[in-house]
């Protein structure tokens, strides 16, 4: 419910800003469900939400490096968003490796067709 939500995030936020110094400014709804007590809750802490507009699909099990580029980069143009994975506790084992191994050609094909590869912050 929506006091859960705003709780969970206010206590995330708390964890990121201990652990780097810096509070966050945005937020990914979980799986890109954004709930109503998710946008409230994001509202309420400042937070702007936000979501991708393509992705590697780098959490399947048949996912491998040059699938995951491929997706990434497909007709990619400025000011999009992709989503890729740092972990596999949810996905496919060892899923992150996959990631890893993609993105220097997901960089290079950015940097290729001149796009600038900013940090979300």
């Amino acid at each position: 419910g929506p006091r859960a939500t705003l709780n969970d995030l206010d206590r995330a936020l708390s964890v990121i800003e201990r652990a780097t110094g810096a509070r966050p400014s945005l937020c990914r709804p979980p799986y890109g469900v954004a709930t109503p007590a998710l946008l409230l809750a994001a509202h309420r802490l400042g937070l702007q939400p936000f979501l991708w507009s393509r992705w590697g699909r780098d959490w399947e099990r048949s996912a491998t490096p040059n699938s995951v580029a491929a997706l990434a980069t497909r007709d990619l143009c400025g000011g999009e968003i992709v989503l890729l994975h740092d972990a596999d506790h949810y996905a496919a084992p060892g899923s992150w490796r996959v990631t890893a191994a993609a993105l220097p050609m997901i960089v290079a094909t950015a940097r290729a067709r001149g796009l600038r590869l900013v940090a979300l912050s």
